[in-house]
């Protein structure tokens, strides 16, 4: 649970600076956005998990069921900007970053979100006391 909950707090702090405070420097804003998506492999601590949680028989299966479901919700959170968008006033050229910043808000949400239910996931790594 550790390297998963230090990679949705790095996930969580760069999309809202880059979201709320982008920095404007182009080599700031490059480590931002490295330092994002390093931390957004993550993700794949999420088969692990799965793995852990199976029986050696069903390991094949729990990955697959992993993998749908981050597609289909990876598809679902990306259609959901677009959808603010398209009920907000003005035209696409007219947006201002008030409005872009409010369809954007569901990131940080939806990984805020993933941290509170951090705490239901059940510890599958063997700690020795």
């Amino acid at each position: 649970k550790l390297p998963l909950r230090a990679s949705l707090f790095t996930q969580l702090i760069t999309i809202s600076l880059l979201i709320f405070a982008a920095p404007s420097d182009s080599l700031l804003l490059g480590i931002v956005f490295f330092v994002w998506g390093f931390s957004a492999g993550g993700s794949m601590i999420s088969f692990s998990v799965a793995a852990d949680i199976v029986s050696n028989e069903y390991i094949g299966a729990s990955a697959a069921l992993v993998n749908g479901t981050q597609f289909i919700l990876a598809g679902i959170f990306m259609a959901l900007p677009a959808n603010v968008l398209s009920r907000a006033p003005g035209a696409a050229e007219e947006y201002s970053i008030a409005t872009l910043q409010l369809a954007l808000l569901i990131y940080p949400l939806i990984i805020f979100s993933a941290i509170l239910l951090l705490r239901y996931l059940k510890e599958s790594y063997p700690v020795n006391a």
